[in-house]
């Protein structure tokens, strides 16, 4: 299992979407649920099946809150 931080920013959309790829398993943290629609679009535009976006297993966690961070 691959955890990503920061997966709906700018580079970690794009390392959550080359593990995806390379048919990794794939934890994404987000705090913004918002941004996960953004992060969907990037997929969409790189590769047109949804599929990949939907194996991605979405965390909303805060790496600053080591109380979540040990559940994640």
């Amino acid at each position: 299992m691959n955890l990503v931080t920061g997966a709906t920013g700018h580079l970690g959309s794009h390392v959550v979407l080359e593990l995806a790829r390379a048919g990794k398993a794939v934890r994404a943290i987000y705090r913004n649920k918002d941004k996960i629609d953004i992060t969907r679009k990037l997929f969409a535009y790189y590769h047109c099946d949804t599929s990949l976006f939907n194996q991605v297993e979405w965390v909303k966690a805060d790496i600053n809150d080591p109380y979540v961070m040990a559940d994640v």
